[in-house]
């Protein structure tokens, strides 16, 4: 298997194994797109209709251009009249831009869900490139993404509109960033992660479960940098800046 990924992904030229791995992204990408346009199956049942109500709570206001109204849903979004465990709202809002620009529909939310599933993909092939440098990553980059699609779990939350496809987002984006930065003295890169972090949170209260390795390896690589005690407080600061008020919108009231 390496081996013939490694002969078809050289004929797309120097950059081979990158291109072959973005077409391949892209034939993932088209072919779910087809399936969800050409099923006409009964409609989803289960947790994903919830998500889609509130979905379209945070959508009608917005289309209304009411901010207030927007807001006040975004804060008692899985709270306000639920029998069941409270659930952070970001993946409602992950659609509501798809249905201001296109329209309210089923096959729309799934869609942008399949395009969540694309740029993970793509930011898988950015973490393996970062794993293994140079000619090592010429197989499996193209092997990453054939596996990551055809996994099971992914397979099938991928033609669902569910949340774990977007926290396998974060979850890789998060990795990506830590491991690029863990030796870097940069202290703007802690506004990323701030950001990154909060919407993460956001997204799933558990998130920090999934991400006690690299987060672990980059406290452990910045701190064998030795910098100034002021250059820690600094990144600390501007972490929190980014980090809190954005997590507040939400875990604030509830």
């Amino acid at each position: 298997m390496p081996k013939i990924l490694a002969k078809v992904s050289a004929r797309f030229g120097k950059t081979g194994p990158r291109r072959f791995s973005l077409v391949l992204i892209l034939s993932f990408l088209v072919i779910n797109v087809l399936w969800v346009k050409l099923d006409q199956r009964a409609p989803i049942i289960g947790d994903d209709p919830r998500w889609l109500q509130g979905t379209y709570e945070l959508y009608q206001p917005l289309k209304e251009g009411n901010l207030q109204a927007f807001y006040e849903t975004w804060q008692s979004l899985y709270v306000k009249n639920s029998n069941s465990f409270p659930r952070t709202p970001l993946f409602a809002l992950l659609s509501v831009p798809t249905f201001l620009v296109f329209s309210v529909s089923e096959d729309n939310a799934i869609i942008t869900n399949l395009i969540i599933l694309a740029a993970s993909s793509f930011i898988l092939i950015l973490l393996v490139e970062q794993f293994f440098p140079g000619k090592r990553s010429r197989w499996l980059l193209p092997l990453s993404v054939l596996l990551f699609n055809l996994l099971h779990g992914v397979f099938g939350f991928g033609r669902l509109y569910m949340s774990e496809i977007l926290q396998t987002f974060f979850v890789l984006l998060l990795t990506l960033l830590m491991i690029r930065y863990r030796k870097e003295r940069v202290v703007k890169n802690y506004a990323k992660l701030g950001v990154l972090w909060s919407l993460a949170i956001l997204l799933r209260f558990i998130m920090p479960i999934y991400l006690l390795l690299p987060t672990a390896v980059f406290v452990i690589e910045q701190l064998r940098l030795k910098q100034k005690f002021t250059y820690y407080l600094k990144a600390l600061a501007i972490f929190a800046i980014l980090f809190l008020p954005l997590t507040l919108t939400w875990y604030g009231q509830n």
